[in-house]
């Protein structure tokens, strides 16, 4: 009878430890490795905005001379865009875009255009790819949007761990 109750404590213990502790370890650690994946996309994409917004052909497009080589200078930017695509926004209209995905009308309500604005990591999804999406004041008033997209299999990835710590959390409940 002894070893009886010995056994079941020791193993009620043991579940117990086992369950709490690195199932919690895990889901922060989980979390803390996709919230700086995020923010380092998010620098990436404004790192690449705020060098578009910086160069010449930016400055000329916005202050009047057509916006020609502000397509050049986002075609120049092709290779860091990553398979992402670049717009330049003047007034809510889209002046020049390179490799968008949709027209403006159709893109501009879908863009998480208020947390770009504050720097804050804005990521949002079209057509089964997430992107990251950073801004950048270009001279003269206009805005410089830069959306680059997240590996594929790192937002699925992030999902299936979340679902698989919470049966883990919730079976622990138990």
């Amino acid at each position: 009878m002894v070893m009886y109750w010995f056994a079941y404590g020791l193993m009620n213990r043991s579940i117990d430890k086992w369950f709490s502790t690195p199932v919690e370890e895990v889901r922060a650690d989980t979390h803390a490795m996709a919230t700086l994946l995020a923010n380092y996309a998010m620098q990436n994409a404004r790192a690449e905005a705020f060098a578009i917004a910086a160069s010449p052909e930016v400055e000329r497009g916005f202050s009047g001379h057509g916006f020609s080589g502000v397509v050049s200078e986002f075609q120049h930017h092709e290779l860091t865009l990553q398979g992402g695509f670049a717009l330049a926004i003047r007034d809510g209209n889209a002046e020049a875009s390179f490799n968008v995905p949709a027209p403006w009308l159709v893109l501009k309500d879908r863009l998480p255009l208020a947390e770009a604005g504050l720097g804050h990591p804005a990521q949002f999804t079209w057509q089964q790819s997430d992107y990251t999406l950073g801004s950048a004041a270009a001279p003269g008033g206009g805005l410089i949007l830069v959306a680059i997209p997240l590996p594929r299999e790192f937002s699925q990835t992030v999902r299936q761990v979340e679902v698989s710590q919470q049966r883990y959390y919730d079976l622990a409940r138990e």
